[in-house]
């Protein structure tokens, strides 16, 4: 059952992001700056045509938190 990990730095460049909704709403959605995501995961192979796979991560920015998500893939090949 191997491991992952998963570690990963983003930077956003652009700063003057607004969003327009129906012509009227609007918002700021600026999220430049830093932001990190790390993770583990395992992945095993149940058979020749199936397999399984399963991940973990949290994100953190400058202004944005993402909290933990986790992921869990099963993959069957035909």
């Amino acid at each position: 059952m191997p491991a992952i990990v998963k570690n990963l730095v983003n930077h956003e460049y652009i700063d003057n992001n607004t969003t327009v909704i129906n012509h009227r709403n609007t918002f700021n959605t600026n999220l430049s700056g830093d932001m990190a995501r790390a993770g583990p995961g395992v992945s095993a192979s149940l058979s020749k045509q199936v397999s399984l796979c399963a991940q973990m991560d949290y994100s953190k920015g400058n202004k944005i938190e993402k909290s933990i998500a986790a992921n869990l893939n099963l993959r069957y090949n035909v």
